[in-house]
């Protein structure tokens, strides 16, 4: 973010609860950073540091770019955080007062998976009256994804029904609900985690979509435990060549991960003195090209995997 001649970005605004824990760097050509604070509700201690190292912008500004700052408040919610604003303080008494949800809502709209996934929209959008498959799409928390795509034919796929679900099946056998070579993209979000055989559902993608067709998938890499007990797997960036390849038809354009999280053990272990400095990704994204037809098959039925039903709230 720029403030006049200032450059500074946070990389964490983390709530561990009653805790607030901001780190990132600041930057001016010919002044330094001499305090950094927290105001707003509810604050009853800081802790600050300045002038720490930062690697990711030491090449570009200079060594000690980097501040950190922990406070504790009065309660564990965050419901007013309009009113928390960082302050910072240069050598030559300048002041500037930011919005923390400001520094928050900058920082993440850096994260590379943004533009992963309005490159996939682009294209989709550019073909006006081509047919998606959303693929375990249900409309939950009121959010429907089929707004996104506006002229396109967009069929919705969920194994339980809902108001904007157009086919109520299981991923698994797709081509029992499509004619081969049906859609021109394929879409799922945070479904991939909750398929108990995702190898299976790529080569049913490959069924239905056709030659040259696209499709982007979001699931996790870090992330709790939800949907029980339906929550089978977690995905890197690189995890996704072994799904979309050559083999089950594919070539992968691009894949990403994003917004990092803490993985800290919740009993202290000596070993673990350094777990926060460590971290997983909650995001992983992957846009994918159907190349061929699917070489592989799992003639395995969900029936004979999992014995239990998908929860349904």
């Amino acid at each position: 973010m720029e403030v006049g001649e200032y450059r500074l970005s946070v990389d964490a605004v983390s709530k561990f609860f009653n805790t607030l824990y901001v780190t990132g760097w600041f930057h001016h050509e010919t002044q330094t950073l001499t305090e950094v604070t927290m105001i707003g509700a509810d604050l009853i201690g800081i802790v600050s540091r300045i002038g720490i190292a930062h690697a990711g912008v030491e090449h570009s500004f200079g060594a000690g770019k980097g501040f950190c700052l922990q406070a504790l408040r009065s309660t564990d919610k965050l419901s007013d955080m309009e009113r928390l604003q960082l302050v910072f303080v240069t050598s030559d008494a300048t002041v500037i007062n930011l919005p923390l949800k400001l520094l928050v809502e900058d920082r993440d709209w850096h994260n590379r998976s943004h533009a992963l996934s309005s490159d996939f929209v682009a294209r989709v959008r550019e073909s006006s009256g081509a047919r998606l498959l959303d693929v375990g799409g249900r409309s939950r928390s009121r959010v429907d994804r089929k707004n996104q795509f506006p002229g396109l034919n967009v069929v919705v796929l969920d194994i339980l029904p809902g108001e904007n679900v157009d086919v109520v099946g299981d991923a698994h056998k797709m081509s029992d609900f499509f004619p081969e070579g049906h859609f021109d993209f394929v879409y799922s979000v945070s479904v991939f985690e909750h398929l108990a055989m995702p190898w299976k559902v790529v080569c049913e993608m490959n069924r239905v979509m056709k030659p040259g067709g696209l499709g982007l998938v979001h699931s996790h890499q870090t992330i709790g435990m939800h949907d029980m007990p339906w929550d089978f797997y977690r995905f890197s960036d690189v995890a996704w060549s072994g799904l979309f390849n050559g083999h089950t038809g594919f070539e992968v354009l691009g894949s990403v991960m994003d917004d990092l999280q803490f993985v800290i053990p919740f009993l202290y272990k000596t070993e673990k003195e350094k777990a926060e400095q460590s971290a997983g990704f909650e995001s992983s994204t992957v846009m994918f090209k159907k190349v061929g037809p699917c070489r592989v098959s799992w003639d395995v039925p969900l029936s004979g995997v999992v014995e239990t039903a998908y929860p349904e709230e």
